[in-house]
């Protein structure tokens, strides 16, 4: 989904999920929304996905799109480290940031 049409529907009521993935061992942040209980990224007017290179920057950048909060998603591959099966859903922890 486009930035402008997160915007738009923000700023006229609408409302959905942002979720803040990190990758590249914590170095860049992805955002992506909930359209129909799915996750989609978010892209700028040429299509191409954004990501952030900082939290501090996606914080600001998620609030100028009009949102109030996102839940962070760290990606904690360490656990594969123990020699232990792990799941990939085992692989995250998430946490609400309020913005």
């Amino acid at each position: 989904m486009q930035q402008k049409q997160i915007k738009k529907w923000l700023a006229h009521g609408g409302e959905t999920d942002c979720i803040l993935y990190t990758y590249a061992d914590s170095s860049y942040y992805r955002p992506e929304v909930i359209v129909h209980n799915a996750p989609e990224p978010i892209t700028n007017s040429s299509g191409e996905t954004i990501h952030f290179n900082s939290l501090v920057n996606a914080k600001e950048g998620m609030k100028k799109l009009g949102f109030d909060s996102v839940i962070l998603k760290l990606d904690l591959p360490y656990d594969e480290m123990l020699g232990e099966k792990v799941s990939a859903n085992e692989c995250f922890q998430e946490m609400k940031i309020c913005l």
